[in-house]
């Protein structure tokens, strides 16, 4: 997983060859040193100016397989898996080897009413068979999973066997269960599975997270924080719904699929956000 510890930025003006001049800031991290951290965001910030002054490049921006994941790391509660804050503030496990699948479906918002049944609306119910059913046989001779309803529609966790993330074959199939593009290149340049534990704060009437990791305001994050679990107390990030493909579980997998099921509230019966 690339989720390093140490984390540092550069920055100075430079001018461009159409004579404008830009503030340029860039990154550097390390799991050594600060001063590792910082010796790499110099170098990375000198590189980049070289490009622009010369009429090539653009400014630093962040993609997935730009640089690693810039979160800050809460917990490291078993081996392979750490629990980090995102860039929105919501508690993410990020696992080595333990696959999770995120997947956006059209489910119903509700039960069809009586126009909605007379010109054939599915109700939620119909609609999770339907997908379930679609995920069996999807999985079946190739691999089991644990099935859970987020707010945006499923999630798998597969449980057979460990994957590498970057490997082909498991891209293939997050490509044929139908996973989001950049997810898939998350998965594969920063080695590592995530699923989001806790809800999104817009969907729990939180402010917009006052910062991106490291903080320049930590008594300012540690209040919106507070808050932020509060809300969260009320809502669950899944629901288990059902086991496809077999109910195998990898030795390995069970104490990151506790973990997940407890801090996600699957079993909780609270509203999802």
């Amino acid at each position: 997983m690339r989720i390093p510890r140490f984390w540092q930025k550069a920055g100075q003006p430079v001018q461009t060859a159409q004579g404008a001049t830009w503030r340029l800031e860039a990154w550097g991290w390390s799991d050594e040193s600060e001063a590792a951290a910082a010796a790499l965001a110099r170098e990375r910030l000198q590189a980049q100016a070289e490009a622009i002054a010369a009429g090539r490049g653009q400014r630093e921006r962040y993609l997935y397989h730009d640089r690693p994941l810039r979160e800050e790391v809460l917990e490291r509660p078993l081996p392979g898996a750490l629990i980090t804050r995102n860039g929105y503030g919501a508690r993410i496990l990020n696992a080595a080897q333990v696959a999770f699948v995120d997947v956006d479906v059209d489910l119903p918002a509700g039960e069809p009413g009586f126009f909605g049944k007379l010109f054939g609306a599915r109700s939620l119910q119909e609609a999770l068979d339907e997908q379930l059913e679609l995920l069996r046989l999807a999985l079946e001779g190739i691999a089991s999973a644990r099935v859970y309803r987020t707010r945006a529609g499923l999630r798998l966790l597969l449980t057979d066997r460990l994957y590498v993330p970057n490997d082909p074959e498991t891209l293939s199939l997050l490509e044929a269960l139908g996973s989001d593009p950049l997810y898939r290149t998350l998965c594969r340049e920063q080695e590592c599975f995530r699923a989001r534990l806790t809800p999104k704060p817009w969907r729990c009437a939180q402010p917009v997270f006052p910062s991106r990791w490291p903080y320049f305001d930590p008594e300012k994050v540690r209040r919106w924080v507070e808050r932020y679990e509060r809300a969260c107390a009320r809502l669950a990030a899944t629901e288990y719904l059902a086991t496809v493909g077999g109910d195998a579980v990898h030795p390995a997998v069970r104490p990151v699929l506790e973990l997940h099921d407890r801090l996600s509230g699957a079993a909780s019966g609270l509203p999802l956000a």
